[in-house]
């Protein structure tokens, strides 16, 4: 059942919105530095029209923990990489972790990396894999968050919404081919939004804390979501990612990753001549361009278009882009302009 409502927004300038984003940050505890990666990451998430954007600063959740400390190395090769976090914001982990895996994947041909005791979100993995196939290195990523979605045949929360995202370099020129999905129906922080707002969500998703159906949004933060495909399938994906970014990384896992505050990430990332050989490669990338451009070519149902994934996402960026302005929720940009109020505190 789609549920329709009115929705207020205001337009702004991107490059005001990204200084407020700064700005915010910068109140929340983090430096120019590491303000300016973040405000990246959570600008590209924004502009793709992602919940991963700006609603990661309502409230103070996304403030720089008060237990954090550097990141540290726990076990290094000239092709792997794990990383105790210590409690540093995960998007600027993520991209440190990353960046390191790209340098060896160039080197080695395969990089492999985890994270364990990160306690924020990591936002849009596909920023991460993006980084990779932009390096021309094909790269996938999995990210583990604490207990909301429930596993087929209950209500009980029991996985996070633990996304997964891949991407493929494409045709020089071209940009490369992403995919990022959440394993669950609706993403914490589409709740969030939603909350935010005062809007329903779509019935059948969510239920509250005891166990009943629900489009309350807020209610909905109490209680469980549904996985992606609330069969088998949803579940099994969701618990591929509990496997990798969770026990293999040495991350809490279920029951208890909550209170241990304990979340964990794992990328991998390959050079394509490692497989095909360097005269192969670019033959590799019109295989590609020619799959999703056949797919873009099926026969597609009344009223109704055929995208490739991450199509549509890049379809906003760009509008938002060339108008040099993007619409924002009302009642979403008002909870983040509170940071900047003079009485407010963390």
């Amino acid at each position: 059942t789609e549920i329709f409502f009115e929705m207020s927004t205001v337009s702004i300038s991107i490059p005001e919105l990204r200084t407020t984003v700064e700005r915010v940050l910068a109140k929340l505890g983090y430096s120019t530095t590491e303000a300016n990666a973040l405000a990246d990451i959570l600008m590209y998430a924004q502009l793709r029209g992602s919940n991963q954007g700006i609603a990661k600063l309502v409230g103070t959740g996304f403030a720089r923990p008060a237990n954090s400390a550097s990141p540290a190395v726990i076990y290094e090769t000239p092709s792997s990489l794990l990383v105790n976090a210590n409690r540093t914001n995960a998007m600027l982990v993520s991209y440190q972790t990353m960046t390191s895996l790209i340098n060896k994947a160039n080197n080695t041909g395969f990089s492999v990396g985890g994270i364990r005791n990160t306690n924020t979100s990591s936002g849009c993995l596909s920023y991460y894999v993006r980084m990779g196939a932009k390096a021309g290195l094909i790269t996938m990523a999995f990210a583990q968050s604490p207990e909301m979605v429930a596993p087929s045949g209950s209500t009980q929360p029991f996985f996070g919404t633990n996304p997964l995202a891949a991407a493929f370099p494409t045709l020089e020129g071209s940009p490369p081919f992403v995919f990022d999905m959440s394993t669950s129906a609706i993403t914490f922080y589409g709740l969030l939004e939603a909350a935010t707002s005062k809007r329903p969500v779509p019935a059948g998703l969510c239920f509250d804390k005891d166990g009943k159906p629900t489009t309350d949004a807020g209610v909905a933060l109490e209680g469980s979501v549904k996985t992606f495909e609330p069969g088998h399938k949803g579940s099994g994906l969701a618990l591929l990612v509990e496997m990798l970014a969770g026990a293999m990384v040495g991350a809490a896992v279920p029951p208890g990753k909550e209170e241990a505050d304990s979340w964990g990430h794992f990328f991998l990332a390959f050079r394509p001549d490692l497989l095909v050989g360097p005269t192969q490669v670019n033959p590799m990338q019109q295989r590609f361009a020619a799959l999703l451009n056949a797919l873009k070519n099926v026969k597609p149902t009344p009223g109704s278009e055929i995208f490739t994934p991450g199509e549509r996402g890049q379809q906003i960026y760009d509008r938002n882009v060339a108008a040099g302005r993007i619409q924002v929720e009302s009642a979403l940009l008002a909870s983040v302009k509170k940071h900047l109020e003079p009485q407010a505190k963390l």
